[in-house]
């Protein structure tokens, strides 16, 4: 049963993959030469879950980012009105 299972993710995982692969053909026929368009790690996501997985963490990693220079700046405003 498990094997079984995993052949049908794999199934179903490979048709997203050739969709995305149709899509990424066609856009690639309309682009100015400006980008390339084709397999990645994430070809064989639909895009709502790669909107969903992909997009929220990088989302979070820039919003922690930020907050970690928001804390440097203030810190250095700190050590600077300190030290005058």
């Amino acid at each position: 049963m498990c094997c079984r299972v995993f052949l049908v993710e794999e199934q179903k995982r490979y048709q997203i993959f050739k969709n995305n692969m149709k899509i990424a053909r066609e856009v690639q026929s309309y682009d100015l030469g400006t980008a390339t368009y084709g397999a990645s790690p994430f070809a064989d996501l639909t895009g709502f879950y790669f909107h969903v997985c992909v997009k929220s963490v990088v989302f979070w990693l820039c919003e922690a980012l930020q907050f970690v220079v928001e804390i440097a700046i203030l810190v250095s405003i700190t050590v600077v009105i300190q030290v005058t």
